[in-house]
């Protein structure tokens, strides 16, 4: 079961990042070369988030590709918030799954829900399913927490100021379902998130080094400091953006994007190691904000152990590794 909820928090934490796009001081860097009007539009936009409960995914799409292989994905899904885990909906359906070259063992349909405090996934249409324990509610709920869902203060509560990180472009309007639709790209400074990463006080208690005397304290940040250059270095000309769609008419947010255009300098560990090259590309589509989401659950299915038997070795049979060069 603990595979089910990594794929659905990894899922939650792709569509709720713009939750958390807010600076120290209150004020967001999201709006960064916007004008006050279309900044406006954007930060309601993210305003309806804090409120909504529940929301489809029409279409999501995850394509990932290297000068060695490639893997394209696409599906759709459906979400009901709530207070407990209890009360949450999360459904994930695979739909399409390809790579190239082909490997054996891949679902040509996968299906994952979580509903009633009940996890269940189907691979190929054979359900299997059990409730959900003590620790995987105490996983997901951490989470949740962690994420800061339903908050627009996440990053400002980790220390994380993305002030000059990001800077924001608006594009041409496009139809999307019927309705115009604001398009929005943020082009994030990877030398500058890496250097505000690296200065946040989470950077500090991960690496066990908050606390101490002020000797220690500026010890440890001219560490920090130094490290920052060589991970700037390693990146290289690796690009990353995010794109957000806002209903011109309703307000609501029509679609998430995610690239990155990896370009990982390794000379570091060899003059013969050559650099990670390749493309991650993600968007998903969203509808039917609060018009409600339910989902039929088996009533005949086998355990999870069952499961781990005949698909356990399910995700490992995806060479992701091969996918980003290592």
């Amino acid at each position: 079961m603990k595979r089910l909820v990594l794929v659905l928090t990894i899922l939650a934490l792709i569509l709720s990042v713009p939750l958390t796009a807010f600076a120290q001081d209150g004020s967001s860097p999201l709006c960064n070369g916007l004008s006050e009007a279309d900044c406006a539009q954007l930060m309601a936009a993210l305003g309806t988030l804090e409120t909504v409960q529940s929301f489809t995914v029409p279409l999501w799409s995850a394509e990932i590709s290297s000068d060695e292989m490639s893997l394209s994905a696409s599906g759709r899904a459906g979400f009901v918030l709530g207070d407990s885990v209890n009360d949450i909906v999360l459904h994930l359906v695979l739909e399409s799954l390809t790579m190239t070259p082909a490997q054996e063992g891949l679902p040509e349909y996968l299906e994952i829900i979580m509903a009633g405090g009940f996890g269940y996934v189907n691979v190929n249409g054979e359900w299997f399913g059990e409730e959900l324990g003590e620790e995987d509610v105490a996983d997901i709920e951490g989470q949740m927490d962690s994420l800061g869902l339903g908050s627009m203060e996440g990053l400002d509560e980790l220390g994380l100021d993305l002030t000059g990180v990001l800077t924001t472009t608006r594009g041409e309007d496009a139809d999307h379902m019927g309705q115009a639709v604001a398009t929005y790209t943020m082009n994030f400074d990877l030398a500058a998130l890496i250097t505000a990463a690296l200065a946040s006080p989470l950077v500090g208690e991960a690496m066990n080094m908050s606390g101490g005397t002020e000797e220690e304290a500026a010890a440890n940040a001219a560490m920090i400091t130094q490290f920052a250059p060589v991970v700037i270095m390693m990146l290289g000309q690796t690009g990353l953006n995010a794109g957000l769609w806002v209903g011109n008419d309703d307000g609501y947010i029509h679609r998430v994007e995610l690239n990155v255009n990896l370009d990982v300098n390794m000379a570091m560990l060899g003059a013969d190691t050559p650099p990670i090259v390749g493309n991650i590309n993600f968007f998903a589509e969203v509808s039917g904000v609060d018009e409600g989401y339910s989902v039929d659950v088996p009533s005949d299915y086998g355990t999870m152990e069952e499961f781990e038997e005949k698909y356990g070795g399910l995700l490992e049979s995806v060479d992701v590794e091969s996918l980003i060069g290592f």
